[in-house]
């Protein structure tokens, strides 16, 4: 059985799922949010969500909403006291921050109004345009990268941060 209540991890408040649930039910675009954040494999960093990453996020999922609409989204959040909303200056800046978990919020939400989502289904990779790049790693030796055609800045920036660790540990065990 699920419960009703949600214990806030910053207050000694709660979330009430039932409000959300109805929130839910009422907007095309929180549904979605809410959606997109129950498919995810882990909370947003740093405990919150940005306007401008949530925008990316929805448009990879074939949901294209303006950044007002995606600000709509946040604050409502905020009022259902899932997080404290922050607005920006640019307002792409803006932000809630989770007073709860955002998964398992939206992971109880989704469950408790019966909706048929799976993960796995979502995650399909049917017909995934790929992109091919080559890299000159030294004098006779390149790298063949094959990236998803539909990653974001962010997404690629993600990476790149990646390979820098990569390096790090390689310094880190070769004593370099």
């Amino acid at each position: 059985m699920l419960s009703q209540t949600l214990p806030s991890r910053y207050e000694d408040g709660t979330v009430d799922i039932s409000k959300v649930k109805r929130a839910y039910a009422e907007n095309d675009l929180l549904r979605e949010t809410i959606r997109c954040l129950a498919a995810r494999q882990r909370d947003p960093r740093n405990g919150e969500t940005k306007a401008q990453n949530l925008q990316s996020d929805l448009a990879i999922r074939g949901i294209n909403a303006t950044l007002d609409e995606v600000l709509d989204v946040l604050m409502q959040l905020d009022e259902l006291e899932c997080g404290d909303f922050q607005r920006g200056r640019p307002k792409e800046r803006s932000r809630l921050l989770w007073n709860v978990s955002a998964r398992e919020m939206a992971s109880t939400v989704v469950e408790a109004a019966g909706d048929e989502w799976d993960t796995e289904s979502e995650n399909e990779e049917e017909d995934v345009q790929m992109e091919t790049h080559y890299f000159p790693v030294r004098k006779g030796v390149q790298l063949e990268l094959q990236l998803r055609a539909d990653m974001t800045a962010a997404e690629l920036d993600n990476l790149a941060d990646f390979v820098k660790i990569v390096a790090a540990s390689r310094r880190v065990n070769r004593g370099e």
